[in-house]
């Protein structure tokens, strides 16, 4: 038994799990989901300051980040981790990466222990901060420095402990948070690459907390899911289980089930331009001249074309998607394509 454990509240983990702790509630002890930089559902390379990449890491600079691959068997980061964080290299003077643990009490009162593997272009120094955030109609969000640390241009392990604040007195509404902004630093022209972040209950930092792909990716789908994620590049396609009358104009709507329940009800967005509905031939895989359209089985002309929408919302199990047709001409099933390249996803972020 770790003493991360020995000195865990069973008390306070009750309540954090009937809060909805994901990490508890499974047993876990980092506290981080996607600390091994695993899953990247929104691709793996951005330039977009406040935005999130790697599934549950928020950059806070315009600088560029993008997922890098550990060469196999390497041995300067223990457990030969697959892939790491880099961000920067530009003029920007701010560089950050954020993460945020759903419900701010379940760290209440909590010590921790921050554990990172970390190296720069050149050397640097790290200045990580704690928050608490309490949610829509709560009280003021309040920040901390940790310690901070000496970056060199090697791989090494850096720790932190520390204790969250309690939040006793403090009014909590909805989506509290806590924060950790475990890079942060005035830095410029910087490349800064991070590994294998792990926080657990406890002054000791253990061994790096391993899990397995589909577990990481269950964890991040309850704040984000891309429906479209893992297809390698292919188009995707959705198959309509009713049909299009000819001859009316109206709403094609498809439910899109999520493959775990969301955090809240999500939000949709996408990067497809208005629907088209085409012939039985669908374009070869690997065609970049489509983004979104609707293949309409046994009619070969092209038919209309309509804009794509969220009717309804997104809920916490399902999406309810739809696109405008026009006039098919005759009675027929539908499927929808999904092209190279494009976004069509679902949102509950903190």
């Amino acid at each position: 038994m770790t003493k991360a454990r020995e000195n865990s509240d069973y008390t306070g983990l009750a309540a954090d799990i009937a809060a909805g702790d994901t990490a508890a509630r499974a047993g876990r002890k980092n506290l981080i989901i996607n600390g091994g930089f695993d899953v990247w559902q929104r691709g793996t390379s951005l330039t977009a300051a406040s935005s999130y990449l790697a599934d549950r890491w928020a950059n806070g600079t315009s600088e560029a980040q993008s997922r890098q691959a550990f060469t196999v068997g390497q041995t300067e980061v223990d457990g030969n981790p697959t892939y790491y964080h880099r961000s920067g290299g530009g003029g920007s003077a701010y560089y950050g990466l954020d993460h945020k643990i759903e419900n701010v009490g379940t760290l209440s009162g909590k010590e921790v222990t921050l554990s990172y593997w970390m190296k720069g272009s050149s050397a640097f120094t790290n200045a990580p901060y704690r928050g608490q955030n309490f949610g829509s109609g709560g009280s003021s969000g309040v920040e901390a420095a940790l310690s901070t640390s000496s970056i060199t241009t090697s791989w090494v392990r850096y720790t932190h402990t520390f204790t969250f604040p309690s939040i006793s007195g403090k009014t909590v509404g909805a989506s509290s948070f806590s924060q950790l902004n475990v890079f942060r630093a005035n830095i410029a022209n910087i490349v800064v690459d991070i590994a294998n972040v792990q926080l657990e209950l406890g002054s000791v930092a253990t061994d790096f907390e391993h899990r397995s792909y589909g577990e990481i990716l269950a964890d991040c789908q309850r704040y984000f899911y891309n429906p479209l994620y893992n297809l390698g590049g292919s188009r995707g396609q959705f198959t309509l289980d009713y049909l299009v009358s000819s001859g009316n104009n109206g709403w094609i709507t498809w439910i899109v089930p999520f493959p775990v329940s969301m955090r809240a009800n999500s939000t949709f967005s996408h990067s497809l331009t208005p629907a088209k509905f085409l012939g039985s031939a669908a374009p070869a895989d690997g065609a970049d001249n489509f983004s979104f359209y609707i293949q309409n089985q046994g009619y070969a002309g092209l038919v209309g074309n309509g804009s794509i929408a969220n009717l309804g919302g997104g809920g916490q199990y399902h999406g309810i998607v739809g696109t405008y047709y026009c006039s098919p001409s005759s009675t027929s099933a539908s499927h929808i394509f999904i092209g190279n390249g494009c976004t069509f996803q679902f949102s509950a972020e903190l």
